[in-house]
């Protein structure tokens, strides 16, 4: 792979006067007190490097990714214009749902959560995939997506990992995840139009054939090697984890309007989704314990006050065979001048009690220079939502450089 990728730099490199190639790139350092322990977390230097190419019908865009972890390649992908469609290949990101927050439409990429409190644009990660677009008007686009081999995403790592109790008897645990074979391949199709409602209307429908992003309990494999009373019913057990197949459907909308003498531009976004899941046999010794199929709903309003904040209001509801459980969550964005910016975030889960509250501080110092703080305050009981990061509330800073 670095092999690779030093080739890669090196033709990029070669073509630096051709016309039509661009360069632009962020160094980002930051650095977390926790307030538990008053130790330092996640400390280091991200940086990022991408280069375009364009022609009359066609760019290319590939992106190079450092941090302590290593080098990566990012996004990379060629795309081709047509007349009336597009098409993309390489290590792609789409988006195919339209809220903040919670989005359950949004399932065709991975998420990155090794770092929850990384920037919003490091969570969603790049997949090996096609993705063919289709115009028949002006306004409507169909698109097909299709991803040969199901990447899954990374879990909270390090001090955020969140801890799992294994079944009694259980000594090892194993997880296997999706063999590279067609049968195993993720498809989506996605198709989007506007109409003239109001001062603007965007319906979108979403259907995904995919696998759940994390892997949860399959079964238990019993090691009679290791067992010194025979008896299989207590173990020793191996529990292998497994990512189970989902299919993914529902619809999303936005909606511009205004409400006269009071407020203009509004937009109001929602999303719904139906996930179903296997139905595991009733014999099966871990069938409490496997997903279940479930419903979810996200309402959005975002409203910017006349020379004043931004603000976007969520709610999210989502239920299964065993219950309901509800969120909300609130951005705020407010330039007090041409160099700062307040702004926050908050989380809360009606469910159990727990929270986040994320305010902060950004200052423009020079052109593509910023110097940041903020606080990332976890509240709750240690086995709900939030509430189990509780230890790792921390105020943070740092500086990002863009260029």
């Amino acid at each position: 792979m670095k092999r690779w990728i030093v080739l890669v730099l090196t033709a990029a490199l070669g073509l630096a006067s051709a016309e039509g190639l661009g360069f632009s790139g962020s160094l980002r350092t930051g650095v977390g007190l926790v307030f538990s322990d008053l130790n330092w977390d996640q400390a280091g230097v991200t940086f990022s490097l991408k280069g375009s190419y364009s022609l009359d019908d066609a760019e290319m865009i590939a992106e190079l990714k450092a941090d302590p972890g290593g080098v990566r390649l990012g996004e990379a992908v060629a795309r081709v214009f047509l007349d009336n469609a597009d098409l993309e290949a390489g290590r792609i990101v789409v988006s195919t749902g339209r809220t903040d927050f919670f989005s359950p439409l949004d399932a065709f990429n991975p998420r990155d959560l090794s770092f929850p409190l990384a920037a919003a644009e490091d969570l969603k990660a790049p997949v090996l995939g096609l993705a063919a677009s289709y115009y028949p008007d002006d306004n409507t686009v169909l698109t097909a997506l299709f991803a040969p081999v199901f990447a899954p995403s990374t879990p909270p790592a390090g001090r955020w990992a969140r801890p799992m109790i294994p079944p009694p008897g259980v000594v090892g645990v194993a997880v296997a995840r999706p063999e590279s074979r067609l049968e195993n391949a993720v498809f989506g199709l996605r198709a989007t139009t506007s109409l003239d409602v109001l001062e603007g209307l965007d319906l979108g429908f979403t259907a995904l054939y995919t696998f759940t992003p994390f892997p949860g309990p399959d079964r238990l494999v019993y090691l009679a090697d290791q067992d010194t009373d025979a008896d299989p019913r207590n173990g020793p057990f191996r529990l292998v984890l497994a990512h189970e197949r989902e299919a993914v459907v529902g619809g999303d909308f936005a909606l511009v309007f205004s409400i006269p003498e009071v407020a203009e531009g509004v937009i109001l976004r929602g999303e719904g989704a139906y996930v179903h899941l296997p139905t595991p046999e009733a014999t099966d010794p871990l069938k409490d314990q496997k997903p279940k199929s479930y419903g979810e709903g996200v309402l959005e309003l975002e409203y910017t006050f006349p020379d004043g904040p931004t603000a976007i209001l969520l709610y999210d509801l989502k239920g299964n065979a065993d219950g309901l459980s509800h969120r909300a969550g609130g951005i705020l964005r407010y330039d007090a001048d041409e160099r700062t910016r307040l702004e926050g975030a908050a989380l809360y889960n009606f469910s159990d009690g727990s929270g986040l509250v994320r305010p902060g501080v950004r200052y423009t110092m020079a052109d593509g220079v910023e110097a940041w703080a903020q606080l990332a305050y976890f509240f709750g009981s240690a086995d709900s939502e939030f509430g189990a990061w509780a230890d790792n509330s921390q105020l943070r800073a740092g500086l990002d450089f863009s260029f």
